[in-house]
């Protein structure tokens, strides 16, 4: 008998190609083959969060394993409704997290099963099963965007319908305005009297409808006349981190699309604008990384818009779920605000965790409402 110390494999080429690379996920003695392992047990959805439209899902999956021995890694599959298997990863642990599980089509159920395999690539049983329930989205939801929610009366104020793709049709409701209801898409609207108004947006289909009242979000004020005030412009910031000087908080707010904001690590990055004073706030302009000349991968995905009066004590005031543009406007009620906040929870498209916001511009008007 000998002792084997070292294992090496050279790997050698006719030509020179820089076009073409090896790679060796392990090299390995292994011992005779046994028997292929047994199923996992208790396969467990611990946690699940949905999209808006109930099309995605996030799932945390753990199970707990018959034996540790040969035992290489667990596959995870989604079982499709032919009985067919659809690969979605794989793990050395006894846990795994599905991130933007699709559904498939309306179908309400999907079944997950792990699968252990072993370290001569042997499969084991798969009949344990976990069946992963999704949210009635057969009703349409009802979303909308405004334009502008503070405005001087005659000026025309805009709205983008956002509700889910199955809607066929909408209806419209505007207290207050020249015209009070609309089945029209995207209506256009003018309010004569000063004041707070709500607006109701109802989207349906056949199989019923929802409905979506944002309160006191129009104000009429003859303060608005002309375009909304810059207030942020060279404003004090401060952030949860950034990389560098010549990336700092308050590049993001110097007027320049050549200089931006950039934190890395763990989401969520937030930074904070201190406008100096009150003010009324009813937007906020964000330029993300294409709008600097970067790839749209890394454009801000998911964020939140906070506003506060003493620096404290923060509101939530818009959310942004799936942006994927160079630049984005958040509208909402105009609210007395002096701090404003921008949390951001999904920095880039992809899985970059480098948040890049080139501008903040935060609108409204200098002096208070009340």
């Amino acid at each position: 008998k000998k002792t084997i110390k070292g294992l090496s494999l050279k790997i050698s080429a006719v030509e020179t190609d820089a076009s073409y690379s090896v790679q060796l996920g392990r090299l390995a003695i292994i011992g005779k083959q046994q028997a292929a392992p047994k199923k996992v047990n208790q396969v467990t959805i611990d946690n699940r969060t949905f999209d808006e439209e109930g099309k995605y899902a996030g799932v945390n999956l753990s199970w707990q394993a018959t034996t540790k021995n040969k035992l290489d890694h667990y596959e995870i599959y989604q079982v499709n409704n032919d009985g067919s298997r659809s690969f979605l990863g794989a793990t050395n642990t006894t846990n795994f997290y599905l991130n933007a599980l699709k559904r498939n089509g309306q179908h309400n159920e999907t079944n997950l099963m792990v699968v252990p395999v072993d370290i001569w690539n042997q499969r084991g049983d798969a009949s344990d099963q976990v069946t992963l329930k999704w949210p009635d989205n057969r009703k349409p939801k009802a979303a909308f965007t405004v334009n502008r929610t503070l405005a001087a009366p005659g000026n025309t104020i805009k709205f983008t319908n956002a509700s889910s793709k199955n809607a066929t049709s909408y209806k419209w409701e505007f207290d207050g305005a020249t015209k009070t209801t609309s089945t029209a898409k995207n209506p256009t609207v003018t309010y004569r009297k000063a004041g707070t108004y709500n607006v109701t947006l109802t989207a349906k289909n056949k199989d019923g409808q929802r409905h979506v009242t944002m309160k006191k979000l129009i104000t009429i004020t003859p303060k608005a006349q002309g375009a909304l005030t810059l207030l942020s412009k060279n404003a004090k910031t401060s952030a949860s981190g950034y990389t560098n000087s010549s990336e700092a908080p308050k590049m993001a707010v110097d007027g320049k699309l050549d200089t931006k904001w950039c934190a890395t690590g763990k989401a969520p990055h937030t930074l904070t604008l201190d406008l100096g004073r009150q003010t009324t706030v009813s937007a906020v302009k964000l330029a993300h990384a294409k709008a600097g000349g970067e790839g749209a991968d890394m454009n801000t995905r998911a964020w939140t818009i906070q506003v506060s009066t003493d620096g404290k004590r923060y509101t939530d005031v818009a959310r942004t779920y799936n942006n994927t543009q160079a630049t984005s406007l958040n509208t909402f009620a105009a609210t007395s605000a002096r701090y404003v906040r921008l949390v951001v929870d999904k920095p880039t498209q992809v899985a970059d965790t480098a948040v890049r916001i080139y501008e903040m511009d935060v609108l409204g008007l200098t002096q208070t409402l009340k």
